[in-house]
């Protein structure tokens, strides 16, 4: 009886009702999809097994540029470093794959050159069939593909039967030997194929394009593992003495000075847009408050016009709490409908980010609205409304009959009391919306310039290649 005879009385004003519930919306959906995101980016455990012991092995070179690896060193370090279990490299570049005897014309997609250790390395196995062998490393060895759950289900109508069939990539026939999931988007979510690296017979130092990954050792850490690298690291020069160049890799090494570095994955997968999502997520809070500051404004003036009506009820015996019920049940029942309506619109958001989103930003594939998100809203809708009821009913509380009597006789609202508060939230209003937009210029100018920053290698072509710079 009592939802229903609220629901009545927010049908009598459609107004207010739907000025709150969109105001509401707007704020809690802001902040509902941002927490998705960071959540899904930054928050949630890697899709991988173990995935704290997951380390990015990399190498810089004087004291701040990162430069690409050599495949040599993928050799030296799986070799000699007691702090690893096993240590798998990868570069991402483009290919040409289409079906021998299709009409369709090739496709270009962006693929991943991946050492045979990289899957198991992740603990990450295939859909179907399995990933590479050690053999098809080899030079000479046999040609294969791992292909994307995307591209078994476009090109292969999601065939069962693929294992054992021909791909063309780059021209080269290379037998399809399994398919990895959706979720598996290492190191990229645009990855469609994965290749495995050809590891060459000379002793040479060549093809600096190549990034690490390793998985530690139990009880070790990524502090003791780049420790046990920059031991390593002069072997380097033992096994391979020179580079492609000619020159001696004794004197390269001493020369350029290069360093491993060993952070953790997700720092690694995720610190560049780190600060941004943090930024972003904090320009959601504020729009969150000043939601909550309207809807709570129009709260307070619903009061006030209601200040005769509510006196009158005193008067007849009703006491205050109950009459405070009245402002918790609509408060509830709009701030329900605006938590729910929020979830599905962070679903849309994040979704709609997925589908159309730019595939460099880390961990892409693996966003989505869950259980973690669903009880974020949750607890942002009780605190909305609990702060949306307690101001009208903390005004309630404040004024005696008498007052409230004579001020809603004369249509004067809740007083002076009431004329204070509502300018103390129209002035946090103006206030925050002015730091909303200034932070989002600023955020605008920021987000420029980072993409006016050259990465450090040339990204056109099939693979990366390290400029003079990066590698100074």
């Amino acid at each position: 009886m009592t939802i229903r005879r609220t629901l009545r009385s927010l049908q009598r004003t459609p107004a207010f009702t739907s000025a709150v519930l969109l105001t509401l919306l707007l704020g809690i959906a802001s902040v509902g999809s941002m927490f998705a995101i960071v959540y899904g980016v930054l928050l949630a455990p890697l899709p991988y097994g173990e995935p704290d012991r997951l380390v990015s092995v990399g190498l810089r070179a004087g004291a701040q540029h990162r430069m690409q690896q050599p495949p040599a060193l993928f050799a030296i370090y799986s070799r000699f470093a007691q702090s690893l279990d096993s240590v798998g490299f990868y570069r991402i570049g483009n290919a040409n794959i289409w079906i021998a005897g299709d009409d369709a014309a090739p496709e270009r997609v962006t693929a991943t050159w991946v050492t045979a250790s990289m899957m198991p390395l992740l603990q990450a196995p295939p859909m179907l069939g399995r990933s590479f062998s050690a053999d098809e490393e080899r030079p000479e060895g046999p040609h294969a593909v791992v292909l994307s759950e995307s591209v078994w289900r476009t090109r292969y109508a999601a065939s069962t039967d693929v294992i054992g069939k021909t791909l063309m990539v780059n021209s080269i026939p290379r037998e399809i030997v399994g398919v990895m999931p959706a979720r598996f988007a290492f190191p990229t979510a645009d990855t469609r194929v994965w290749l495995p690296v050809r590891t060459g017979t000379e002793p040479i130092v060549d093809d600096f394009a190549y990034s690490g990954v390793a998985r530690l050792a139990p009880g070790a850490t990524a502090v003791q593992a780049q420790r046990d690298l920059v031991a390593i690291l002069p072997k380097l020069a033992d096994f391979f003495p020179y580079l492609a160049s000619g020159s001696s890799t004794v004197t390269w090494l001493d020369e350029a000075g290069p360093t491993p570095v060993v952070v953790s994955l997700r720092e690694e997968l995720t610190g560049s847009i780190a600060r941004t999502l943090w930024m972003l997520a904090a320009a959601a809070g504020l729009v969150l408050i000043v939601a909550l500051a309207n809807a709570a404004n129009l709260m307070l003036i619903r009061a006030d016009g209601r200040q005769s009506e509510l006196a009158v009820r005193e008067a007849l015996g009703a006491n205050r709490l109950h009459m405070a019920t009245r402002f918790l049940g609509e408060t509830l029942l709009l701030g329900a409908a605006a938590g729910v309506l929020a979830l599905l619109v962070a679903y849309g958001a994040v979704r709609a980010l997925v589908a159309f989103g730019p595939a460099d930003i880390p961990r892409l594939a693996e966003l989505g609205v869950k259980p973690a998100t669903a009880g974020f809203v949750l607890l942002v809708t009780a605190v909305v409304v609990v702060v949306c009821a307690a101001v009208p009913a903390g005004c309630l509380g404040r004024a005696s009959l008498s007052t409230r009597l004579r001020d809603g006789g004369h249509g004067d609202s809740t007083g002076k009391a009431g004329i204070r508060l509502r300018s103390s939230i129209t002035t946090l209003q103006i206030a925050l919306a002015l730091v909303v937009t200034v932070g989002s210029a600023l955020l605008l100018r920021t987000a420029y310039r980072l993409a006016e920053v050259h990465p450090g290698f040339d990204t056109a072509g099939d693979y990366a290649v390290v400029t003079t710079a990066a590698a100074r």
